[in-house]
Parts: structure tokens; C-alpha cells; sequence
């Protein structure tokens, strides 16, 4: 009975131990490809060459006093107000954010709502 005993604690062991690889394998898994998917992601995000692109993309603000932030972020600094009705030029995108170029040559980011900035083509 004892030697069954050992026996059994040793396979319930290793069959834990097991257990947690696979699932620290697939977490490790999940966690590569995520940070591949991001680095893919920013690279398709990034600004554009200019090179690449002949006629520059340009957005409308829609809503008068639409902060134009140094950061893409909600708490970042505001550079200024853009006013309704006022072009920008759109330089680049990081994930809800767009980076533009107002008509003094100010660059900032807005936040992509379509409520807020509408893209010309």
C-alpha cells in the first residue's frame, strides 16, 4: 500500500508539473505573438513615407476648440484649439489618435472620433 502510495504522489506530481509548462508554454505563446502583432501594428501605424504618398490626406475639424495635444493621450498637454471648419493635414495614426499639421505648421495629435474630425480625400 505504501509503495502504491508513493507511486501515485509521484505521477499526481508529474502530471502537475506537466500541467504547468503547458500552460506557461501557452501563455508564452499568446505573449510572443502579441508582441509580434503590436511591433506589426506600430509599423503599420507609423507615419507615412512621404515619398510613398503624392497628395497629402487632410481632415476637417468638425468641432470648434477640438484640443490639439502633444501626445497621443487624453491627459497630455494642449498645444491649442483647433476651430471648427479649420483643415489639418494628416501625418500619422498610433492606434485612436491622428497626428496632423494645422495651417501654421503646428504638428499635434486629435483624437480620431469621427464626431470630431472628418477625413477629406
Amino acid at each position: 500500500m505504501i509503495i502504491r502510495s508513493r507511486l501515485f504522489r509521484a505521477l499526481l506530481g508529474i502530471a502537475v508539473i506537466g500541467l504547468i509548462l503547458v500552460i506557461l508554454n501557452s501563455w508564452w505563446g499568446e505573449y510572443r505573438a502579441a508582441s509580434e502583432s503590436d511591433a506589426r501594428s506600430a509599423a503599420a501605424t507609423s507615419s507615412p513615407n512621404p515619398a510613398a504618398s503624392t497628395t497629402p490626406v487632410k481632415g476637417l475639424v468638425l468641432e470648434d476648440g477640438l484640443n490639439l495635444r502633444n501626445q497621443p493621450d487624453v491627459t497630455a498637454k494642449s498645444i491649442r484649439g483647433l476651430k471648427r471648419g479649420e483643415t489639418v493635414v494628416i501625418v500619422g495614426t498610433s492606434g485612436t489618435w491622428v497626428q496632423v499639421k494645422d495651417s501654421g505648421g503646428t504638428v499635434g495629435w486629435v483624437t480620431n472620433n469621427p464626431q470630431y474630425l472628418q477625413t477629406l480625400k
